[in-house]
């Protein structure tokens, strides 16, 4: 109260008047207008000029708009949105790993691969070959007792499928970088601004704007969420600093970006002489490069698991399930992996069983083998114990998956189901002929021509054509092009 102004002011209230005196001429008059707390000021101050003194910052940000009009909102909510779209785009353009595309664009690893998932767009998990994943699986093996390393993406992931302790078990060390934790750290504290008030998302689903209202108990059930998941971090993994460099031109380049840390679980990896354990393919193959000695994904790790009695079968058939859900690419599934899935005593288990044969038949499918596992499914699926009308279900499903999959040679990739269906059939194997029989039922309920499916050279006819007109329509661009 030492100063003039605050001796002035004491006791006064909004509309009263102050007079300070002045060194030289008349004493100046005041009216008081308002009253803030400091803290309030200093609020309300930031709030007014947070978005001129931190432009590129998304934590905060100023907008003007009337009373009761909310289309400015909404036009805002959908430039972020497209935002994030391009950041997807982004991903799938380029062979580079996901944390770095979330970093480039200011934005959390765990969040962009959710905006993947909501989007369909499929996580790069790995090439699908069968040479690649074996030499993963032994890696897996050879780390036993040994140790891992996990990146943010990877450790949330498996504790989500609650086999972090079963991970821990079998490779006895699990170690996360210290900028993982904190990320973690930082999610809570971001939580917890909005614990006990009601506080409301939006959205765009399409050109469909959506609202979420999140109520005091959601946000509270959220935090004690991921209050779970940092404990048992602190009680299962070993939290570490990464040391060291992999590239000083690179380094300085992320630094820009404030995104530093980004390779830290590769830098760990290294200086540990461990193993990597990353859903992220090119993560994976940046971390080959610069001398970690081996790398593997969840599936091929659970795979291991489940054959060494560390988690029970279900539980890896569960597992398969929701990684197909959160559009993990690829996985690797046989036929005797997708009848199981039927029946698994779980009310999601056809949910599941969708989510993991969602990659099959894909652009970069080696279609021998895809279509020798549908046919071990549509043979097999009749001897399981469930409702015929669930079987036909399933094999419905597999098919429609494949042709749409397809869509230059579906035809010929029915045509193949249904002769090799045949074969099977000649030799008197009834359950190919009840498969046949549902095949060609489903070509003519979808209003296909059987006669034209089961012709060879009608088919060859097809592809033929297809093939003439996409090498035109190749040979058409690049005339366009020179001109």
């Amino acid at each position: 109260l030492d100063h003039p102004l605050a001796a002035a002011l004491a006791g006064k209230m909004v509309g009263d008047l102050i007079e300070m005196p002045a060194e030289i001429g008349e004493p100046r008059r005041y009216r008081v207008r308002e009253l803030k707390h400091k803290y309030i000021w200093l609020l309300h101050d930031i709030m007014a000029s947070h978005a001129a003194r931190f432009p590129a910052a998304r934590s905060m940000f100023e907008m003007t708009m009337r009373d009761g009009e909310v289309q400015p909102v909404l036009n805002m909510v959908r430039e972020l949105q497209d935002k994030d779209d391009i950041v997807a785009q982004t991903y799938t353009a380029f062979p580079v790993p996901l944390v770095a595309v979330a970093a480039s664009s200011n934005r959390s690893v765990l969040q962009v691969a959710e905006h993947l998932g909501m989007t369909g767009t499929n996580l790069r998990t790995c090439l699908g070959a069968q040479d690649e994943r074996e030499e993963a699986a032994g890696f897996v093996r050879n780390a036993r007792g040994e140790g891992a390393v996990l990146d943010t993406l990877t450790v949330w992931q498996l504790r989500e499928l609650g086999h972090l302790k079963a991970a821990k078990n079998y490779f006895g060390r699990l170690c996360i970088a210290r900028s993982t934790f904190d990320e973690m750290i930082e999610l809570r504290a971001k939580i917890e601004t909005t614990r006990g008030r009601e506080y409301m998302t939006l959205g765009y689903e399409g050109d469909q704007a959506w609202r979420r209202v999140h109520t005091p108990e959601d946000t509270e059930a959220r935090f004690n969420w991921i209050n779970g998941i940092i404990t048992e971090l602190e009680a299962t993994c070993e939290i570490l600093p990464a040391e060291g460099t992999l590239d000083p031109r690179l380094d300085k380049f992320l630094g820009s970006f404030g995104a530093h840390d980004i390779f830290d679980p590769i830098k760990l990896a290294r200086s540990e002489g461990l193993i990597i354990l990353s859903e992220d393919l090119n993560l994976r193959q940046y971390a080959a490069q610069h001398g970690v000695k081996g790398g593997a994904w969840l599936q091929v790790a659970l795979n291991v698991l489940a054959a060494d009695n560390q988690i029970t079968e279900d539980e890896y058939l569960v597992a398969v399930g929701v990684l197909g859900a959160m559009r993990h690419d690829h996985l690797w599934l046989d036929g005797q992996t997708m009848l199981r899935m039927l029946t698994l005593e779980d009310p999601r288990a056809f949910a599941l069983f969708e989510s993991a044969i969602q990659f099959m038949g894909g652009r970069n499918a080696e279609m021998f083998s895809h279509i020798g596992v549908t046919l071990d499914m549509m043979r097999g699926v009749w001897l399981i114990k469930l409702p015929d009308w669930q079987k036909g279900r399933a094999v419905g499903r597999v098919v429609d998956q494949l042709v749409r999959s397809r869509p230059n040679d579906w035809k010929a990739v029915l045509h193949v189901l249904d002769a090799e269906l045949e074969k099977y059939v000649r030799r008197g194997d009834q359950l190919a002929r009840r498969a046949r029989d549902y095949l060609a039922d489903w070509i003519m309920g979808h209003f296909y021509d059987l006669e034209e499916i089961r012709s060879a050279e009608r088919i060859k006819e097809t592809v033929v054509s297809k093939r003439t007109m996409k090498m035109a329509l190749k040979s058409g661009s690049k005339k366009a092009n020179r001109r």
